[in-house]
């Protein structure tokens, strides 16, 4: 496995921040789906995007490709998903949500339907 460094940008540590902000960054692009990732980096006031405000997209693309949750031994062969590597994450997080989301509590009826 090649290193952070001879695959282009040399790696600096994750802080728990930049963690936060990746974290969030995932999120809102869940909530605002574009259909070009491109799309979130651009300063167009038409859509305007502050993501490059808090981390650019250099730094989202490194963490992405490098930020791994599960070890190699926990690899399942022949399931190639690409969220592998964030699984045990990505279960917990599943997880605590049925705690907090009940569905059917926060429903709004429009009356003129």
């Amino acid at each position: 496995m090649k290193k952070a460094e001879e695959m282009g940008r040399e790696w600096t540590p994750l802080t728990v921040h930049e963690l936060i902000r990746f974290l969030a960054f995932v999120i809102y692009r869940g909530i605002f789906p574009s259909r070009r990732y491109s799309d979130y980096f651009k300063t167009d006031v038409r859509m305007p995007s502050h993501i490059n405000f808090f981390m650019p997209s250099r730094r989202i693309e490194q963490i992405k490709r490098f930020l791994h949750i599960s070890g190699p031994e926990d690899h399942i062969p022949g399931d190639e998903a690409y969220y592998d590597k964030v699984r045990p994450l990505m279960e917990h997080v599943q997880e605590v949500s049925k705690c907090y989301y009940v569905p059917s509590t926060n429903v709004a009826v429009d009356k003129m339907i």
